[in-house]
């Protein structure tokens, strides 16, 4: 049960980071995200592999954001 918690199925990782199954498919190949595979053959997510993605493109939009031009009020 716990191990359940630390998993995320596909249609879960897509919906989180908001991509398609396509790029969830590019990004388990080039080895950005992991998963592993249950005695049924489903394939599962490591959730904190998530979460650290998440967190990246966090950082990335705050440190983009600060080096944005100002509009005058």
């Amino acid at each position: 049960m716990i191990k359940e918690r630390m998993l995320l199925r596909p249609k879960e990782v897509m919906r989180v980071l908001g991509i398609s199954r396509k790029t969830l498919f590019r990004w388990t190949k080039k080895g950005i995200l992991h998963f592993v595979r249950l005695p049924t053959g489903d394939k599962r997510y490591y959730r904190q592999e998530v979460i650290d993605i998440l967190q990246h493109r966090n950082e990335f939009h705050k440190r983009d954001d600060s080096l944005s031009p100002r509009r005058p009020p």
